[in-house]
């Protein structure tokens, strides 16, 4: 398989990663969740709160015994009784008439949809809402038993899906002014095809309504179970995959028995002094446990003063703009990253065309099949474009061939550049914080330079190291009668990479023109080689003078062998110096992710005011200070 076609599939991947692991993410199970429907901070510190339990648990007619941490800190339950039934419910009732759904599916929706019915307690009431290729209101919101029963045994399936459609139908059914709880119950098997109101619309008016969706997800090849946990996530609810089209039935029964049994929990707020309340409230019978989560405004923050501002995940409505301030970020980098590329860069010199030459041989049927695919190479060719102007194509070509990396610069600039974005907009959705977005933006753009300049460095010792035996055998290939160009040949069998890649390149360079000193030197200035430069000069210098170049080249490997024998000596005294170094370096960005992530709350004062932006840039600056320090006291030139 050719680089490109490698590069291509290696994009594929980076761009696929996000979307594997958010399918690899196991869900939560629905059962071992309850909803908070409301919480009354009125008679603060006394926190009254409306619990909504599984009807799973509340078979056996069992009382739910509650249990209540504020800010992970146990509190006394002062009260928890079922709440008075004179606020019934206004349920909507979506469901999924698309072609999908015909046969079995459809017959055990209406089952379900008639067996939330008969639970239903007056004076709450039902409205139905079908959707296929458009939503529809087959009856609006009524107390009748027998018209929403007729309504049910009317449905069709038959057409395409309109779920976003349909959620923005359902919620304008419902009265959230009113004396009645709200509550819109979606059923669907397939993904959205159909909706004029993209995801994010559908989120957004969801959030403002503030009525709890409670989604059931049938399986199928069609299901789309990311988007019903994204609109129930938003409003409160949840999601339950009922696999069994049996069990959809009593699914709905314990819907319409939870519903309708709320609990009041009446607890005495401990009165810390964090900006926020996170609450987490517990249930449990001999049927099971439940639990619920919710983070409210502390009335003592707000009532000392303003509110500082919170890192919050961003919600799904700004995610184009989030991340195009992402992408701008990048450009910043980049351009930055250019234009110190363009102040190293050097003028183009007459045979640097014959890069990789000789290193990609039989790459014609890949490069043919690259053209082919029109997509890649617009994009490649647009990056060449840009990228040749100024000199940066030059400077990530040099790196790259010093490097020893089968890549084009082009290939090169395309993953740089993939990877920047993937990374910055993967990391700001998966974690919400721009802060760290942005430090994974400048991570992904330095660490990859900073990863070919240590090939780079590897590569040179590399050679190095080779090098006294190099000059041996070619000495040895001298004194034996042969001449210089033929000793090359005899080095390019007997040594290996980097050696033989660098001298086979010489040897292609000399036949197609240059003379031996010229090729050698540029293999000096590519391997930027110090010693290797004095052996060239000693060449260089008895072509022209005369002399004996064996005897030369015998005394210059033995006086490189002891100078590589200082530099190891060297290099084992100050290894702890530099492994001090690195500790010292990465501990503060350790520390600072394993209390990001621990306790936010903490670490967010760094980030969302004026003192702690101070604090962390003087940090940073003192942190990078010591490290140039720490890199000179430990670096010794021989």
């Amino acid at each position: 398989m050719g680089m490109r076609r490698f590069t291509c599939m290696l994009l594929l991947a980076i761009l696929l990663q996000p979307a594997l692991v958010a399918a690899a993410a196991p869900a939560a199970p629905a059962a071992s969740e309850a909803i908070v429907q409301d919480a009354d901070l009125s008679n603060f510190p006394q926190i009254r709160l409306e619990v909504i339990v599984p009807g799973s648990m509340l078979k056996e007619g069992d009382r739910p015994v509650f249990t209540v941490q504020e800010n992970s800190r146990p509190v006394d339950v002062l009260l928890a009784s079922v709440k008075a039934s004179d606020q019934p419910i206004d349920a909507v009732l979506v469901v999924d008439s698309s072609g999908s759904m015909k046969g079995a599916s459809m017959s055990a929706a209406k089952a379900a949809a008639l067996a939330f019915i008969a639970k239903l307690r007056p004076p709450s009431r039902a409205a139905l809402v079908a959707f296929s290729d458009r939503p529809r209101v087959v009856l609006p919101m009524s107390g009748n038993a027998g018209l929403l029963r007729d309504a049910v045994n009317k449905l069709e399936a038959g057409g395409e899906t309109a779920l976003y459609d349909a959620i923005l139908v359902a919620i304008r059914q419902v009265n959230t002014g009113g004396t009645t709880q709200p509550v819109v119950i979606v059923l669907s098997d397939g993904g959205d095809t159909m909706s004029r109101t993209p995801l994010t619309g559908a989120l957004s008016e969801i959030r403002k309504s503030g009525v709890p969706v409670l989604a059931v997800a049938l399986p199928s090849a069609e299901s789309d179970p990311d988007a019903l946990k994204m609109m129930a996530r938003q409003s409160g609810g949840r999601v339950a995959t009922v696999k069994n089209l049996a069990d959809l039935t009593t699914h709905y029964e314990d819907l319409a028995q939870e519903l309708q049994t709320r609990y009041r929990v009446v607890y005495n707020s401990r009165r810390p002094t964090t900006m926020n309340l996170d609450i987490a409230v517990a249930a449990k019978t001999s049927a099971g446990a439940a639990g619920a989560t919710l983070v409210v405004d502390n009335p003592l923050a707000a009532a000392s003063g303003p509110t500082p501002m919170t890192v919050e995940p961003v919600p799904p409505a700004d995610i184009l703009t989030y991340g195009f301030a992402i992408l701008m970020v990048f450009v910043s980098v980049g351009l930055l990253v250019a234009a110190i590329a363009l102040m190293m860069s050097r003028p183009k010199t007459g045979l640097d065309t014959i890069g990789y030459y000789d290193q990609s041989t039989g790459a014609s049927p890949d490069d043919a099949a690259v053209r082919s695919d029109r997509v890649m190479s617009g994009v490649f060719g647009a990056i060449d474009s840009v990228a040749g102007k100024g000199g940066f194509k030059l400077l990530a070509y040099q790196e790259l061939e010093r490097a020893g990396l089968p890549l084009r610069p082009t290939e090169y600039m395309l993953l740089h550049l993939a990877l920047v974005v993937v990374s910055g907009l993967g990391v700001g959705l998966l974690i919400g914080s721009p802060v760290i977005s942005l430090l994974v933006v400048l991570i992904s753009t330095v660490a990859p330079i900073l990863l070919i300049s240590y090939k780079v460095r590897r590569r040179r010792a590399a050679f190095d190291e080779q090098l006294p035996d190099m000059l041996d055998l070619l000495a040895g290939s001298l004194r034996a009668g042969w001449g210089l160009q033929q000793s090359l040949d005899v080095i390019i069998e007997q040594t290996k990479p980097p050696m033989s890649d660098e001298f086979r390149r010489a040897q292609t360079e000399t036949r197609l023109g240059r003379s031996v000193e010229q090729s050698l030197e540029a293999v000096a200035e590519r391997i930027q080689s110090m010693d290797f430069s004095w052996v060239v000069a000693a060449i260089s210098i008895q072509r022209e003078v005369g002399g004996n170049l064996a005897e030369l080249l015998t005394i210059v490997a033995g006086t490189i062998r002891e100078r590589n024998a200082v530099r190891r000596q060297i290099s084992a005294l100050t290894s702890e110096g530099r492994l001090s170094a690195g500790i010292l370096f990465v501990l503060p960005f350790f520390e600072g992710l394993l209390l990001y992530f621990t306790n936010p709350g903490y670490v967010s004062k760094l980030i969302t005011t004026g003192l702690g932006n101070l604090l962390l840039s003087v940090g940073l600056i003192l942190l990078l200070i010591g490290a140039v320090w720490l890199n000179k006291v430990t670096k010794v030139e021989v």
